[in-house]
């Protein structure tokens, strides 16, 4: 496993390693029970709701839900040549997913799919077709809003190499 270090350098002059991501644990009760009070949700991914979002912004919160918990891939089916992008959506709430399957399905008219248990989360899998339909409904406008550029990567590249 490898783990992205960074340095920080402090106006001292001293120079730290230090990670990008953090876990932050409280084991205090009295302070675990002041931040509920204040709005966090303890295992907040194993509850989730799906949010209103409005139409015309869904590509968008689309997008950043896969950056965050989504996944391309291109693969090589065995004994054949042509390669098929997979497009994955994991989340630890299957009614989450559930929900998300039936927006794509109604906004992209793409076919309904079901939720399966991969160890502790779940997973929403399209392939081929429904699985460019909905990479192209995230990326249609990247001027817009942000995105992960290696997931973007992997589609792009997967266009050129389709089209060769």
């Amino acid at each position: 496993m490898s783990v992205n270090l960074q340095v920080a350098k402090f106006s001292d002059g001293k120079s730290y390693f230090c990670r990008e991501n953090f876990n932050l644990r409280v084991g205090n009760k009295k302070m675990f029970s002041d931040l509920i009070k204040l709005g966090l949700t303890p295992r907040k991914s194993l509850n989730m709701t799906f949010p209103q979002v409005p139409p015309k912004y869904f590509s968008y919160f689309l997008r950043g839900y896969f950056d965050g918990d989504g996944c391309v891939m291109i693969k090589t089916p065995k004994n054949q040549v042509a390669k098929r992008v997979i497009v994955a959506f994991t989340s630890g709430c299957k009614s989450f997913l559930e929900t998300l399957s039936e927006k794509l399905c109604s906004c992209l008219d793409i076919k309904l799919k079901n939720v399966y248990k991969n160890g502790n989360a779940f997973n929403l899998v399209y392939r081929k077709g429904s699985g460019l339909k909905i990479l192209s409904f995230m990326y249609k406008d990247l001027d817009k809003a942000p995105f992960l550029d290696r997931k973007y990567a992997i589609y792009k590249n997967y266009l050129g190499a389709s089209q060769t």
